[in-house]
């Protein structure tokens, strides 16, 4: 089992979420103890030990170091960075 630690960008974006999301996305957190790298994980290109796991109508971006997962952030599929992500 690993730890885990949900980052302060990850925590903000969490707050913002209607209530079913949150649960969805809490659901797939408390996951990644048990299975840090599940079935639909992604290694983010240019970016060393940095995944990327679809829930819903989100991502998560998250590292695994040491046995402790640390959720970097949660972003809406639609977001500016995710354009910017497929365009490239």
């Amino acid at each position: 089992m690993n730890g885990i630690e949900v980052g302060p960008a990850a925590r903000q974006a969490l707050l913002t979420l209607a209530r079913p999301t949150r649960r969805r996305l809490q659901y797939a957190i408390d996951g990644l103890a048990e299975q840090p790298r599940p079935q639909g994980a992604v290694r983010l290109p240019g970016a060393p030990g940095m995944v990327k796991l679809r829930v819903g109508t989100h991502e998560m971006i998250y590292t695994v170091r040491d046995d402790v997962i640390l959720i970097l952030d949660i972003l809406h599929r639609d977001s500016p960075w995710h354009r910017s992500d497929r365009s490239g």
